[in-house]
């Protein structure tokens, strides 16, 4: 058997017009590149479905890490949470279906560490808890064979941030 190919997604073919006309020249539209953080996640899939570059699509990945992090920071308590949530969901099930699990995995590792070190305005562990409630966490070799993240390391992610949760209540009871 020949190895499996890398990202069926950038390579597939687009359904043509009988005419043979190119609609999307007809109409003046460009190709997007930015990605506004009022209309984050239809622009993320947008950019996605009209690239087959793999620096087109981390560039699409590092705005929407931009607008994840902006959501999170200027959150009051949890206000800004659902909408990161969402687009975390939107950037695993893409990277995912374009078989480029490390890009999202790196992200979700950057993040845990952020929400621990408290460098998103404060204490923001409740995100994580969300994070993981929703199941949002690494992309493991049972979803995507090109992951290099076994179901062991997947959730030693989420139990890590459990035992750290108990460490601190349990000092804090102490003191």
């Amino acid at each position: 058997m020949p190895p499996k190919q890398k990202g069926h997604k950038r390579a597939r073919e687009y359904e043509k017009p009988l005419s043979g006309l190119n609609v999307e020249e007809l109409l003046g539209h460009e190709k997007r590149t930015k990605i506004s953080p009022e209309n984050a996640i239809p622009e993320f899939k947008q950019v996605l479905a009209t690239t087959e570059d793999l620096q087109t699509i981390k560039f699409a990945m590092k705005q929407m890490v931009e607008i994840v992090y902006s959501n999170i920071k200027n959150s009051l308590g949890d206000s800004g949470y659902g909408r990161a949530i969402e687009a975390i969901r939107i950037m695993r099930e893409e990277m995912t279906e374009l078989e480029e699990p490390e890009i999202f995995n790196n992200f979700v590792r950057e993040l845990k560490k952020d929400i621990l070190g408290g460098k998103l305005n404060g204490e923001r562990r409740d995100m994580w808890w969300k994070i993981r409630a929703n199941r949002l966490g690494l992309i493991d070799k049972s979803l995507s064979p090109l992951s290099e993240v076994g179901e062991e390391e997947a959730k030693e992610v989420s139990l890590l941030i459990n035992n750290l949760s108990i460490l601190n209540s349990n000092i804090i009871r102490s003191s």
